[in-house]
């Protein structure tokens, strides 16, 4: 069995909370948001195919990290490769999380049935009751998707499985105070921390996208604000700044 990867950085101290993580990026997509920032990990045919002793060897160079996050791209989109890579990872004592837009709800449940994934983080890009704007802000159409997502948060719920959420913030989408409200008032009886991701505009899936500034870290502080009131734990991520806690 392979996967497509995209890259595998060996250690990260942001990508899960507490502990030192190496991060596994897999290759390719089902949504296709012109906001992406990592265009290509969305495209397969520009990741490479990795066995999973070979993954699994270069993990292990790492002594210091204490957990594996799988990101991408759509990490569910490989559920065969998750389920053996996170397998191994908590026999050897490791914790697991998934970064996931959520669309999969299927995969999710069979994963967290298994007792092999010890966090979620899920990307919430509108509120549910917006189609529109879920539909621009993922690039396809398909009313399915925000029931998809709210199905995964509660899959993580039943399951106790804690789980962050991530929005990220792009001006002309989603930005708008109310919506920011709305997706933290909708998400609070699930997740245990938001955080609010700065648009990055230096390489995007739609390059029409370049001329669109991202919010500044003040106008990203305000909407932090504006979830105060349904989640306790709310952060902001920005390019200059790195994670900061609201």
């Amino acid at each position: 069995m392979e996967a497509v990867i995209a890259r595998i950085d060996a250690l990260k101290h942001d990508a899960y909370p507490g502990k030192p993580a190496a991060v596994v990026y897999f290759g390719g997509c089902n949504l296709r948001c012109p906001w992406c920032f990592v265009p290509d990990m969305v495209d397969r045919a520009k990741c490479v195919r990795m066995g999973m002793e070979d993954i699994l060897e270069e993990l292990a160079q790492s002594d210091i990290a204490e957990a594996v996050v799988f990101d991408g791209g759509e990490p569910l989109m490989q559920p065969q490769v998750l389920d053996f890579l996170c397998s191994a990872l908590i026999s050897k004592g490791l914790e697991t999380k998934i970064q996931t837009n959520g669309t999969q709800p299927g995969t999710l449940g069979h994963l967290l049935s298994k007792k092999i994934l010890t966090r979620v983080s899920i990307d919430v890009k509108a509120p549910f009751d917006s189609q529109r704007i879920y539909q621009k802000m993922c690039g396809v159409r398909s009313d399915k998707i925000a029931g998809d997502v709210k199905k995964s948060l509660s899959m993580c719920h039943a399951f106790k499985t804690p789980v962050d959420v991530t929005v990220p913030v792009v001006p002309l989408f989603n930005d708008k105070p109310r919506f920011i409200r709305t997706i933290a008032r909708q998400v609070s009886p699930y997740a245990e921390s938001l955080t609010l991701i700065e648009f990055d505009n230096r390489v995007t899936l739609d390059p029409s996208l370049a001329e669109n500034p991202p919010p500044s870290r003040d106008e990203l502080h305000a909407l932090a604000a504006e979830c105060k009131p349904y989640i306790s734990r709310i952060r902001i991520r920005t390019r200059l700044y790195g994670e900061e806690a609201v």
